[in-house]
């Protein structure tokens, strides 16, 4: 029996994306919809073919048409749209049970991490749904965000990664695509890590290696304090990945690409003049801000827009027209007049 007796089926949304479709087409789109919301998961790709009630060879030429209403994880098809229902259906009130007959109090969420080619950002986060996370995502940042690793939690622990993440933070929950970080992506989707607490514990410990230290000195008072040490290093020492402007600095060879990204249109290559660029060096290294270089890049995006934006306003000065019609006295000394 399905979880989930009814499924919302938008017609004129239907029609306006299926007018392509043959009548095959559209009964082998619609089997694939009805499972997909009747299991209340992704379709395996080995199972595309049996679902949609054709032959393998028939589906070769199916595929071709049908895969543009699914994402392609890799290893099934993913339809976002019923993974946002799905979500709504099993998170309302009014839902007490999730596709399978677990109940809403049980559900397990996912620990999110999604990917921005764009940046080359990562953003981790907590959904029940990151399929459904991701559609909304990709209407502030873009197509080509992508779900790049998931795992399954009982409650919303992903503060936890984040605070192990901490040095590699860039805002809020995107982090830079470090070396450690791609070691947790790839252990994650290999199945080496499944747990938050596993792979906390495996960030913890990223490129440590434990040495045996004995210390005989009675003397506590001239004992090393760890956490004086790492205090008095952050004083002086930059978050990883982040610092101050120098007079070396230059934006990315994407920098133009990156700020249309942003809603920034920049012009042609390289975007900027060498005063302006100069202009940004000098502010920014009175202010003494650290920033990743991302940051910077979109901070010099902002300042271009801004800067050009009150340069180019016109200074215009419009003469006062006089009351009804009377012309202005015309001062202008006549060619060839001399006094």
């Amino acid at each position: 029996m399905a979880a989930l007796p009814y499924m919302q089926l938008y017609i004129a949304d239907y029609l306006a994306d299926t007018m392509h479709l043959s009548t095959e087409e559209h009964g082998a789109y619609l089997l694939l919809m009805f499972n997909y919301w009747q299991t209340g998961r992704s379709i395996p790709k080995n199972r595309l073919a049996k679902i949609a009630r054709v032959s393998e060879a028939r589906w070769i030429e199916l595929e071709a048409v049908l895969k543009e209403f699914f994402e392609d994880d890799g290893e099934s098809w993913v339809h976002l749209r019923i993974e946002r229902d799905i979500e709504t259906v099993v998170t309302s009130p009014r839902g007490k049970k999730l596709p399978g007959g677990d109940p809403l109090k049980g559900f397990n969420g996912y620990v999110y991490f999604i990917k921005n080619p764009a940046s080359g950002l990562i953003k981790i986060g907590y959904s029940k749904n990151p399929w459904a996370r991701l559609s909304e995502l990709r209407r502030n940042y873009g197509s080509e965000l992508t779900v790049v690793a998931t795992i399954k939690t009982v409650e919303k622990s992903e503060t936890s990664i984040h605070a192990a993440f901490d040095q590699y933070r860039v805002e809020g929950e995107w982090f830079v695509e470090s070396e450690c970080v791609k070691a947790v992506i790839l252990a994650v989707v290999a199945g080496e890590l499944t747990t938050v607490d596993a792979t906390r514990s495996y960030v913890d410990n990223y490129g440590s290696t434990p040495t045996a230290t004995t210390n005989t000195d009675p003397d506590t008072d001239l004992k090393e304090n760890p956490e004086r040490d790492i205090r008095e290093q952050n004083e002086f020492f930059p978050p990883l990945g982040k610092f101050p402007i120098a007079d070396d600095w230059l934006p990315s060879a994407e920098f133009v690409g990156q700020a249309a990204q942003w809603g920034i249109n920049l012009g042609d290559q390289p975007g900027y003049t060498a005063v302006e660029l100069q202009q940004f060096r000098d502010y920014w290294k009175c202010e003494g801000k650290v920033k990743h270089h991302i940051q910077w890049e979109q901070t010099f995006a902002a300042s271009l827009k801004t800067s050009r934006a009150k340069t180019a306003a016109p200074t215009q000065t419009s003469r006062r027209q006089p009351a009804f019609g009377i012309s202005t006295p015309d001062t202008a000394i006549p060619p060839g007049f001399r006094g």
